[in-house]
C-alpha cells in the first residue's frame, strides 16, 4: 500500500531488522543476569522474571518472521505501532526485574544489575535509534523502575545514583536522537544517490551483526574486553570514516587514516590499501589510496614523495598481493620467503616476515585489497573475522566514490549541455522569481546568474507587458498543468533597449515546493524573418505580377485581333510578350535557386578555370545588356595564368547580376570595369561601376535576399 512518508518504511525496515538481534540480547542478557544474581534474590522469583523475559520477547522473534513474510500487506503505520508495543514490552520486562529482583543487601550485586542494564540500554542505542520513539519505548520503561527502586531503598547517597541513571537516560535519549538524525539525513540522500545509501545501510547492518558477533562473546570476560576494545576502536575509525566522507573529506586522507586504525589494531609494521583497475587487455592492477612510508635509500624517498600523494600503480602479479588480485580471495603467507606466490624483495626493501592481503569484494567484483605485513605470530583466519566491517566500510567508501565519481560527471555533462544550449533556460518559484539561469539567459538580459537570482522575472519587462506577464503567471499557477508561452517585451541590462521574448512555462512539483521551468526564447530573428517573408511575399508578388499583366495584356490585345499579329505593332507586342516571359523566367529560376542554396540541395559542377578568358566570356555575353543603355563595358589587364577551381556556369551566373546590376545603374557614357587578381589562395574579381552607389543604411541589407533599395 502507499505510504504517505516515504522515510517511514525504511525507518520501520531498519528496526524490525533489529528486533530479532534485540530480543536474543535480551535473552542472553537475562540469563547472564540470572546466573549472576542466583544467589542473592529468590530463585523462584528470579525464575518466573526470566519466564517472563522468554514469554516477551519469543513473540518478538515471531514478529520479526511475521514482518518479513507480510512486510507488504500491512501498513508501516500499524508496523510501528507493534513495535513500540513490543519495545515497551521487553522494556517494562527489565524494568520490573530490575525494581522487584534488586539486591538490596548486595552492592557488588547492584552493580551487577547496573552494567547488564547499562549495557542493555547502551547497546540499543545502534539497534532502535532509527526511530527514537522506538528506541525510548524499550529504554524508558527499563530504566525508570530502577531509578525509583533506588530512590526507594534507603540511603541518602542511593539519591546520587537515581540522579546518575536519570541523566544516563537523558544521555541515551539525546544519541538516540542524533543517531536518529544522522539516519534520517542518510536515508534523504538514498533518495538523490540511492546506490550510495544501498551501501551504507550494508555497513550499518555489518556493524549491527558485528554488534552481534561481539555480544555473544560476552560469556568469556578476558576475550570479550579484547575483542570489545577492538572493536570499539574498530567502529570509531568506520564512524569517523563514514561521517567524514558524507563530510566529502578526500577518500585518499580517509584512507591514510584508516590504515594507520588499521597497523594499529592488529599489531602490523607496515601496509596499504589501494583499489583494483584493470589494463585493457583485462588484466588487474593495484592502485594505491594509501601506502605505508617504507623507503630504505634516497632514491625510493624521492620517490616515495613524488608519486605515494597520486597514488602509486603495481602491475606485477607475480609477489603476494598479486595472489590476492588474481585468486581473488584471502592470501596468508607466514613464511614468504619459502611462499612460491612470493616474488622476492628488491635489495635494500625491509623484511617480511609475515602477510595477509585481503580483497574488498562487491557484488562478485573485485574492487579492491589492503594488504599488512609482519604481525607478530602471523596472521589467520580470526583476524580477517575480526576486520569484516572495516573491509565492509573500505568496500563501500570505494563504491560510494565511484557512485560519487559517476554522479560528478553526469552533472558536469548536465551543466555543459546547460550551458551550451542556445535557449535561455531557467528556473522559477511560484511568484516568478529567478532560482538558476543557464549562460543563455545570462547573455539575453545582459546580467550574471548571481545578479538575477532572486530578481523577478517581471521587473526584466516592459511596464505594459510586465502586467500581462503577471496575469498570466497567475492563471498558470492556477491552472492545470502543461506547457504554456506568453510573447513580451523585455529590457536589456540598464533598460536601454527592448527584445521581443518567448516565454514557455512548464510547472514541476518538488519534495521542496512547486517550481516553474521557463524556457526563454529571444525571438528578434523569428520577427525579423517573419518581415521578411512577408517583404518577400510582396516582392515578389510585385515582381511576377508587373511581367504577367504585360504578357497578359499583350496577348489578349493579339487574341482579341486587336493588333494584327503579322505587322509592325503586332510583331513589337510579341516581342514584348516574349522578353516579360524570358523574365518570367528568369525569376522563377532565381527563385528555384535560392531555394535549393537554403534548402542545401543545390549541386556544384567544378573544373579548372582560366580566369582571363572567363572574364571575356562574360563582357561579350553581357554588352549588348550595356549597349541597351549606352554603357561600355572594359575588360582590365589580368594575369594570363590565373586559375581557379569553381563551378563556370554558376560563377557566370553571378558575373551576369553584378554586371547587369551595373550596367542598370550606371548614367549613359560612362564606363564598367571587370578585373581579378590573386588573393592568396583565392581569387577577387571586381565589378566597379560609376553610378550613384549604395545608400549607407542600405549596405547591410545588400545580401539579404529579394531585397532591393527604393
Amino acid at each position: 500500500m502507499a505510504e504517505v512518508n516515504p522515510i517511514l518504511p525504511e525507518q520501520v525496515k531498519l528496526l524490525y531488522g533489529q528486533l530479532k538481534l534485540g530480543a536474543v540480547a535480551s535473552l542472553i542478557n537475562a540469563s547472564i543476569l540470572s546466573l549472576l544474581l542466583w544467589e542473592a534474590v529468590d530463585p523462584g522469583e528470579l525464575a518466573a522474571w526470566y519466564a517472563l523475559v522468554i514469554l516477551v520477547n519469543v513473540p518478538r522473534i515471531q514478529l520479526g518472521r511475521y514482518y518479513k513474510t507480510a512486510i507488504n500487506r500491512i501498513s508501516s503505520a500499524v508496523w510501528l505501532k507493534w513495535l513500540l508495543i513490543s519495545n515497551m514490552a521487553s522494556g517494562a520486562v527489565w524494568g520490573v526485574g530490575a525494581y522487584f529482583l534488586f539486591p538490596a543487601d548486595s552492592i557488588q550485586h547492584q552493580l551487577y544489575l547496573a552494567f547488564i542494564l547499562a549495557g542493555m540500554t547502551a547497546g540499543a542505542v545502534p539497534m532502535y535509534s532509527a526511530l527514537t520513539s522506538a528506541y525510548a519505548a524499550f529504554m524508558l520503561p527499563a530504566l525508570l523502575p530502577f531509578m525509583l527502586r533506588i530512590l526507594v531503598s534507603g540511603p541518602q547517597s542511593q539519591l546520587y545514583m537515581a540522579l546518575l541513571v536519570l541523566f544516563f537516560a537523558l544521555v541515551l535519549l539525546v544519541s538516540s536522537r542524533r543517531i536518529n538524525a544522522t539516519i534520517v539525513e542518510n536515508m534523504q540522500q538514498r533518495f538523490s544517490n540511492q546506490s550510495l545509501l544501498v551501501n551504507l545501510n550494508t555497513a550499518h547492518q555489518q556493524v549491527a551483526d558485528v554488534n552481534q558477533k561481539l555480544r555473544t562473546k560476552i560469556e568469556e570476560v578476558e576475550s570479550a574486553e579484547r575483542h570489545t576494545r577492538k572493536a570499539n576502536a574498530i567502529l570509531d575509525a568506520i564512524n569517523q570514516a563514514q561521517m567524514r566522507y558524507l563530510q566529502n573529506s578526500e577518500l585518499r586522507d580517509l584512507f591514510e587514516e584508516l590504515l594507520g586504525r588499521l597497523l594499529e589494531l592488529t599489531d602490523s609494521e607496515y601496509g596499504f590499501i589501494g583499489q583494483v583497475l584493470h589494463k585493457e587487455d583485462g588484466q588487474p592492477y593495484l592502485k594505491t589510496y594509501a601506502l605505508t612510508n617504507i623507503s630504505w635509500d634516497a632514491d625510493t624517498r624521492d620517490f616515495y614523495a613524488g608519486n605515494a600523494p597520486q597514488g602509486l600503480e603495481f602491475t606485477n602479479l607475480k609477489t603476494l598481493f598479486g595472489a590476492v588480485m588474481t585468486e581473488r580471495s584471502v592470501v596468508i603467507s607466514n613464511d614468504p620467503a619459502n611462499d612460491p606466490r612470493a616474488g622476492g624483495l628488491p635489495p635494500g626493501h625491509p623484511p617480511l616476515h609475515a602477510f595477509l592481503g585481503v580483497p574488498f569484494m562487491q557484488a562478485g567484483e573485485m574492487v579492491g585489497m589492503f594488504g599488512i605485513s609482519n604481525r607478530p605470530g602471523g596472521y589467520d583466519h580470526s583476524v580477517v573475522r575480526e576486520l569484516d566491517p572495516f573491509l565492509n566500510t573500505c568496500t563501500n567508501l570505494i563504491q560510494g566514490e565511484r557512485a560519487r565519481s559517476r554522479q560528478r560527471e553526469t552533472e558536469a555533462e548536465l551543466t555543459a549541455i546547460h550551458s551550451q544550449i542556445g535557449e535561455g533556460i531557467a528556473t522559477l518559484d511560484i511568484q516568478g522569481r529567478f532560482m538558476s539561469a543557464n549562460p543563455a539567459v545570462e547573455r539575453m538580459f545582459g546580467l550574471a546568474a548571481s545578479e538575477l537570482a532572486g530578481t523577478a522575472l517581471a521587473e526584466l519587462l516592459n511596464n505594459d507587458d510586465a502586467v500581462a506577464w503577471r496575469d498570466f503567471l497567475e492563471s498558470f499557477s492556477l491552472g492545470s498543468d502543461g506547457a504554456k508561452s506568453v510573447d513580451v517585451r523585455a529590457l536589456r541590462a540598464g533598460k536601454s533597449s527592448e527584445f521581443p521574448l518567448e516565454i514557455m512555462l512548464n510547472k514541476v512539483d518538488l519534495a521542496s515546493g512547486c517550481r516553474l521551468i521557463a524556457v526563454l526564447r529571444d525571438v528578434t530573428e523569428r520577427k525579423k524573418v517573419e518581415r521578411m517573408k512577408n517583404e518577400f511575399v510582396s516582392t515578389v508578388s510585385h515582381e511576377l505580377r508587373t511581367p504577367l499583366t504585360s504578357i497578359r495584356g499583350s496577348l489578349g490585345l493579339l487574341d482579341g485581333g486587336a493588333v494584327d499579329p503579322g505587322g509592325e505593332q503586332g510583331r513589337k507586342l510579341i516581342a514584348m510578350a516574349c522578353s516579360n516571359s524570358v523574365r518570367l523566367g528568369n525569376l522563377v529560376n532565381d527563385l528555384l535557386d535560392m531555394e535549393k542554396i537554403v534548402s542545401g540541395g543545390i549541386s556544384y559542377h567544378c573544373s579548372n578555370i582560366n580566369v582571363p578568358q572567363m572574364l571575356q566570356a562574360a563582357v561579350a555575353a553581357n554588352q549588348s545588356y550595356a549597349s541597351q543603355f549606352n554603357v561600355d563595358m572594359r575588360l582590365e589587364e589580368t594575369p594570363s595564368d590565373l586559375a581557379l577551381w569553381a563551378d563556370a556556369e554558376r560563377v557566370m551566373q553571378v558575373l551576369a547580376n553584378l554586371l547587369s546590376n551595373a550596367v542598370k545603374f550606371s548614367e549613359a557614357g560612362s564606363v564598367v570595369c571587370l578585373s581579378a587578381q590573386p588573393s592568396g589562395d583565392s581569387v577577387r574579381v571586381e565589378v566597379r561601376d560609376h553610378g550613384r552607389g549604395i545608400a549607407d543604411d542600405f549596405v547591410d541589407k545588400v545580401f539579404e535576399k529579394f531585397t532591393q533599395a527604393d
